[in-house]
């Protein structure tokens, strides 16, 4: 009977409470650094559909698939944010609500005649997370992306355009 015991193979109380320890310390560390890579990639992502407008934007601009209305004294027109006209996106990653705002077009002219275009971005969800100061396409990166409290976007004022594929912009 005494040799039962003897052979009886097991964990002590210390080497139990000493493994608990152990992964309450790294569950400690990990738990920020997890938060803090989750948002990082909801700013990335957020910055990635604003340059997805953009670039939406510049290709019907250059097909002359926009149809404006409104005036504009300096060149510039507004595209009032839609995610139909995104292939995919067009939707907050942090509360898969639609993005709000509008992508600002400057149209200049160089010494040489060729025109030149400028594009800014300013949207927001439904949450108040998003860029909500017009930021230049250049500069739109996650250190721009507010992760809350950055207020909804008023709707801008001058020439409004829409995307039209077929061709019939003007």
């Amino acid at each position: 009977m005494k040799k039962l015991f003897r052979n009886k193979k097991g964990f002590t109380l210390i080497e139990l409470l000493a493994v608990i320890v152990i992964m309450g310390i790294l569950i400690m560390v990990a738990i920020p650094a997890v938060t803090r890579y989750i948002l990082q990639s909801r700013k990335d992502a957020f910055a990635d559909t604003a340059k997805s407008y953009i670039t939406a934007v510049r290709y019907a601009y250059l097909n002359d698939e926009l149809t404006c209305s409104g005036t504009s004294s300096d060149g510039s027109f507004y595209y009032e944010l839609n995610a139909a006209d995104l292939e995919k996106g067009g939707t907050s990653p942090w509360s898969n609500s639609t993005i709000t705002g509008y992508v600002k077009a400057v149209i200049k002219e160089n010494d040489n005649g060729t025109a030149k275009a400028t594009y800014y971005f300013k949207g927001t969800d439904a949450k108040g997370h998003g860029i909500s100061s017009e930021q230049e396409e250049s500069t739109i990166t996650r250190d721009v992306v507010k992760s809350s409290g950055a207020g909804t976007v008023a709707k801008p004022s001058g020439q409004i355009c829409t995307i039209n594929p077929a061709g019939s912009g003007s």
